[in-house]
């Protein structure tokens, strides 16, 4: 089984959670004083590079899951369920205990609880876990598209992702020349939109085109950097813009073009392929461990150098991986302890019965 796995998805994940971890540092620590200066400028194009990677998360796991033999849609969601939204669960309550309840035991009185419990369903308990709320949403509806999406033909998977473009472009950009379309029920929109792309990228009849692909996404990547400076009152210049997912599809499609290349070496792989294991850990932690090293080295940092903000991403690289590795195998020790007493309680039933 392991040597059918696809590791270039394990570089992109690695890559996708280091580039998310840039813009929180970048956030942390390039704030310019002057507007436009050399660290303005540092700032713009660093942020333009690595914005893409939280749209190639979520091409990555488009690819990976609308790819994937049919299974029951009971076995899809207990996958996603016990992978995604437990972690999420515990990570959050985690974090609603260190916030709100600064770590008094008080959040165990059964009242508390609930309440806390409450809480996390409505909204994040950390701002960063807004993603998981917008994952979830996919994979509830990801079975279905799956089916949809597996009876297109190429004609079909073409009109498809140039569609998804243009829904993109009437979102984001149609609105700068003061142009609103009505029509908001749309099936495919907001993150769905990346999601889908991932699968529609890995077929042949998208990916022929690499080459076009390629120029749109360098020139996305220089009309970013320019639009931010010369046209300031562009908003939406991120998140889901047409230039944001152009440039993102460029990166992912350049990755899936080239993995034998990128793949060659085992011990690499096997690299990635540990480190791609904790991503969705480290992206659940590293705002906190990012509050702590702002607590600990907020002296030893300038606060205005290019080299200061690499320095604390690659710490807090390693320190959420760290983090993320620890939490990950407690999650799991609790898990097992859990499912090994439910077991035995119904073996005891059972035993009881007879």
């Amino acid at each position: 089984m392991e040597n059918k796995r696809e590791y270039i998805y394990d570089f992109l994940r690695v890559i996708s959670i280091i580039g998310i971890i840039s813009i929180h540092c970048i956030a942390w620590l390039m704030k310019p004083n002057e507007l436009y200066n050399t660290l303005w400028w540092q700032r713009n194009i660093f942020e333009a590079i690595v914005r893409p990677s939280l749209i190639i998360f979520v091409l990555v796991s488009g690819a990976l899951i609308l790819n994937k033999p049919e299974e029951k849609i009971s076995t899809f969601y207990y996958k996603r369920f016990t992978k995604i939204v437990i972690p999420f669960l515990i990570y959050s309550f985690i974090y609603v205990w260190i916030n709100k309840y600064k770590l008094s035991t008080e959040i165990f009185i059964p009242k508390n609880i609930l309440t806390t419990i409450l809480s996390i369903i409505k909204e994040p308990a950390s701002y960063q876990l807004w993603f998981v709320y917008m994952i979830i949403g996919i994979y509830i509806f990801a079975p279905y598209l799956k089916k949809m999406l597996k009876n297109l033909n190429e004609k079909e998977i073409k009109n498809l992702f140039i569609l998804l473009y243009i829904i993109s472009i009437i979102k984001y950009f149609l609105p700068l020349f003061n142009i609103e379309i009505g029509i908001t029920n749309i099936l495919i929109i907001e993150w769905t939109i990346p999601f889908v792309m991932g699968y529609l990228l890995t077929k042949e009849t998208i990916n022929k085109h690499y080459k076009l692909i390629y120029i749109l996404g360098i020139l996305s990547f220089i009309f970013l950097i320019i639009a931010t400076r010369y046209l300031p009152d562009i908003q939406n210049l991120y998140d889901l813009a047409p230039t944001m997912l152009m440039e993102s599809s460029a990166i992912f499609i350049f990755f899936i073009k080239n993995k034998e290349k990128i793949c060659e070496s085992k011990i690499l792989n096997k690299i990635m392929y540990f480190i791609s294991k904790y991503t969705y850990d480290i992206y659940l932690v590293h705002i906190k461990v990012l509050d702590l090293l702002i607590f600990l080295f907020v002296k030893i940092f300038i606060r205005d150098l290019l080299t200061d903000t690499i320095m604390a991403i690659i710490l807090l690289f390693i320190t959420s991986l760290i983090s993320g590795i620890i939490i990950h195998n407690i999650i799991k020790i609790i898990g097992k302890i859990i499912k090994i007493t439910i077991n035995k309680i119904t073996h005891k039933k059972i035993e009881a019965k007879a």
